[in-house]
C-alpha cells in the first residue's frame, strides 16, 4: 500500500511535469509562429498566434510586447487592455507607456496622452521623444507656459534642431512675444535657407513685428517657387499696407 502510494504519487508528479513540458512547447511553437508571420508582415496572422501563447502562458511579457508592437500597426483599441496588462508585468517599461501616449494622440484623447508620455518620460528622463512628444501635446492643449518650458530644455539639448526652434518660436507667438519668434525663426532660416516653409514662417513673422520691407523680399521669392501663392500674395498684399503703399 505504501509503495503504491509512493508511486501513484510519482506518477501525478511526472504527468505534471509532462503536461507543463507540453504547454511550454505550445506556448514556444505559437510565439515562434507569431515571429515569422510578423517578420512576413502578416500581422493578423501574428496577431492570432501571440493570443495563443499568451493562452497557454498570461505571464508572458516577451508575447505581450510583441502582441501590443502587432496591435499598433492597426491601431486596434485591443492594444489599450494588453499594454496595460504588460505593464503590470513590468510597470517600468518606458516603451509600453509611449506606445499607449501614440495610440490616444492618434484618436484625439490628447489629457491620456499626455500622462502616458509624462510616464514614459519619469521612467527614462533623457529621452528627447518623450520631451518632444509632452511639448507638443502642451502646445496642443493651448498651455503655452509649459510646453516653452519643455522646448527650451530641448533645444539645450540640440541647439540646431529645426523641428524644436520651429516649435519654440510659434510658442512664443503665442506668448505674445515676437521679438523671440523672430530670433528663432531667423536660426531656421540660417540652418535652412532653402526650406519654403522655414522662409514663409519668416516672412510672416517679419510682418508681424513690423519689418514689411523684409517680409516683402522673401515674399517676392517665394512667388517663384510651388508655394501657394495665395498665402503669398496676401502676404505681399500685408506687406505692402505697412509700408502705406495702397
Amino acid at each position: 500500500k505504501y509503495l503504491l502510494n509512493i508511486l501513484s504519487l510519482f506518477s501525478l508528479t511526472l504527468y505534471n511535469i509532462i503536461k507543463r513540458k507540453r504547454k511550454t512547447m505550445e506556448e514556444e511553437n505559437y510565439f515562434s509562429l507569431a515571429q515569422e508571420y510578423a517578420n512576413k508582415g502578416q500581422t493578423q496572422e501574428a496577431i492570432k498566434n501571440y493570443k495563443k501563447a499568451l493562452e497557454e502562458n498570461p505571464a508572458s511579457f516577451a508575447a505581450l510586447f510583441n502582441l501590443v508592437l502587432q496591435l499598433r500597426k492597426t491601431m486596434s483599441p485591443e492594444l489599450i487592455e494588453y499594454a496595460y496588462l504588460g505593464l503590470k508585468l513590468e510597470p517600468n517599461n518606458d516603451s509600453l507607456y509611449s506606445i499607449l501616449g501614440e495610440f490616444y494622440l492618434k484618436h484625439g484623447q490628447k489629457d491620456y496622452a499626455l500622462v502616458s508620455f509624462e510616464e514614459a518620460h519619469k521612467i527614462a528622463p533623457d529621452n528627447f521623444t518623450y520631451s518632444y512628444n509632452i511639448a507638443t501635446i502642451l502646445y496642443m492643449l493651448k498651455n503655452f507656459p509649459k510646453a516653452k518650458d519643455y522646448y527650451e530644455e530641448l533645444l539645450e539639448k540640440d541647439k540646431d534642431n529645426i523641428s524644436v526652434l520651429t516649435s519654440l518660436a510659434q510658442t512664443y507667438k503665442h506668448l505674445h512675444d515676437n521679438q523671440k519668434a523672430l530670433e528663432l525663426h531667423k536660426r531656421c532660416y540660417e540652418l535652412r535657407p532653402d526650406d519654403l516653409k522655414i522662409k514663409r514662417n519668416l516672412a510672416i513673422t517679419y510682418n508681424t513685428v513690423e519689418q514689411p520691407e523684409q517680409a516683402l523680399k522673401l515674399y517676392e521669392e517665394l512667388l517663384e517657387t510651388d508655394l501657394d501663392k495665395i498665402e503669398v500674395f496676401r502676404g505681399i498684399g500685408i506687406a505692402y499696407r505697412k509700408m502705406h503703399k495702397y
